[in-house]
């Protein structure tokens, strides 16, 4: 055979090229065509029982052919690990054998319980569950705990990321001894000024923090001092308002930001005369109504409720004209100044029923104040009332004028047979604060100003604000104009 080329690896000639342009190559001590070099190589991949130069091992080559086809071939191959979510074991293919237990397969074991991956790992192929590949792979989850502070206290290094004050006047002392990249936040949500203490290590400037109401301090430690990375507080007030006048009205009590329609006298309820109406046909009050319990109901056997009928309308201005809403389904479980209130509100006149849940009572009674209650939510948000104005031109001396600021809410309730009013708690009061120098001059302009309040009402728990407004003198307001300032709350 003559040469026409020949390539030497050191002094070992390694390829040649003939002249019939045929290719060589030298392997082991034989020279194959190269096109019957891919015939040796398979050979050589399927019989292999000792280590060739620039192949595999035998060892090698057995783990490539532990794995069979889920078909039942011959043919081997590196397999995906198979993850099964059926709910029931399940066969991963035709050469995998039912009934064996979760733990290590063999090649040819292994119905795979629901709910685990087959994976490889140091001892083998292995049944793991998604927690136990999450941390084969080192993948965590990105959680955030928080934690609330009543009292003063020292925080503990990553107990919480998050920590809520909801106790004003508190100091929050962050852990000693803090690293570089610790990292906290700190919501003051309590309505009045707390603190946050460094443990003798500077947060921004001092060592100290006040945090206002609503405010929050998101911190990271630096390796010299605690450094703000982000500040928040509530926003500038939205303010409200609204005008009364008296002028042509006889003196007594008026409401702004909502009203309350109840009278004094109470409702007593018994299976002869079931049923109390309340307001006006077509009248346009929009109101919830409510009742203030006199004590338990009486029943003489079975279950009694008290429900409430009549045209409902909503905010977003659906209409229903025969509508019912319970306000309890047991009369005997209410309690003396218990006050209930229906989540829809009413149109017209509306009636408050005893009807008969279950049994066949024979006698049964209720007494309680009942009403209309209209109240400002600010569009159903969780609020803080923070200020409150009124204006008022006098058109008359009036020496008993007050103003009075209510939260609606669910207490401060009390029950009068014949003497009832409404009188839910009262926030601020220009009498307490104007003493005696409250009094309304014929012309003159008056003023009644809070700032700074700090109080919360819910959006879902039927709370929320009036201003209550009492004259003691006819034609007592030529014009009144009143502000609330709320802030929307963290």
């Amino acid at each position: 055979m003559a040469t026409r080329r020949i390539k030497k690896s050191g002094s070992e000639l390694t390829s040649l090229l003939d002249d019939d342009g045929v290719a060589f190559q030298r392997t082991d001590d034989w020279w194959f065509r190269l096109s019957t070099l891919a015939t040796y190589i398979k050979g050589k991949l399927s019989n292999a029982t000792t280590s060739v130069a620039g192949l595999m091992s035998a060892s090698d080559k057995t783990k490539l052919d532990k794995y069979p086809e889920p078909d039942g071939t011959t043919a081997y191959q590196n397999k995906l690990a198979v993850f099964n979510s059926a709910g029931t074991a399940v066969e991963p293919g035709a050469n995998f054998t039912t009934g064996v237990a979760d733990g290590a397969l063999s090649p040819n074991d292994g119905a795979l319980t629901s709910g685990r991956l087959v994976a490889a790992t140091a001892s083998g192929i292995e049944t793991k569950t998604p927690s136990e590949v999450k941390s084969l792979l080192s993948i965590s989850e990105n959680t955030t705990t928080t934690s609330e502070i009543t009292t003063s206290s020292t925080l503990t290094k990553n107990t919480a990321e998050i920590y809520y004050q909801t106790t004003a006047g508190i100091t929050t002392t962050l852990w000693a001894g803090p690293t570089t990249g610790d990292y906290v936040v700190v919501l003051n949500a309590s309505g009045g000024d707390t603190t946050l203490d460094g443990d003798g290590e500077v947060i921004t400037s001092a060592t100290t923090l006040t945090l206002s109401a609503g405010e929050r301090a998101e911190l990271v430690y630096t390796g010299s001092r605690w450094r703000r990375l982000n500040t928040t507080s509530l926003a500038m007030p939205t303010y409200k308002d609204a005008s009364l006048t008296t002028q042509g009205v006889t003196a007594g009590t008026f409401y702004l930001f909502g009203f309350y329609k109840a009278p004094a006298a109470d409702a007593n309820l018994t299976q002869a005369s079931a049923t109390q109406v309340l307001g006006s046909a077509n009248g346009s009050y929009a109101a919830h109504a409510f009742i203030v319990a006199g004590g338990a109901g009486s029943v003489s056997s079975g279950q009694v409720g008290l429900r409430v009928t009549g045209a409902s309308i909503q905010d977003d201005g659906t209409y229903t004209g025969s509508d019912s809403e319970v306000l309890t389904d047991n009369i005997a479980t209410l309690s003396t100044d218990q006050y209930l209130e229906t989540g829809k509100k009413w149109l017209g006149q509306v009636t408050f029923e005893l009807y008969i849940v279950s049994g066949a009572p024979a006698t049964y009674s209720a007494d309680f104040n009942y009403g209309l209650a209209k109240y400002e939510d600010f569009g159903n948000r969780p609020a803080r009332l923070s200020d409150v104005e009124v204006i008022t031109v006098a058109g008359a001396n009036d020496s008993g004028f007050d103003i009075i600021v209510r939260k609606h809410s669910t207490t401060g309730w009390t029950y009068s047979a014949a003497a009832f009013k409404p009188t839910p708690p009262v926030v601020v009061q220009m009498s307490t604060d104007h003493s005696t120098a409250r009094q309304l001059i014929n012309g003159d302009t008056h003023a009644y100003k809070r700032a700074g309040l700090a109080e919360d009402f819910a959006s879902d728990s039927s709370e929320g604000i009036v201003v209550e407004v009492v004259t003691t003198t006819n034609n007592a307001v030529e014009i009144l104009n009143a502000h609330l300032g709320v802030k929307e709350r963290v």
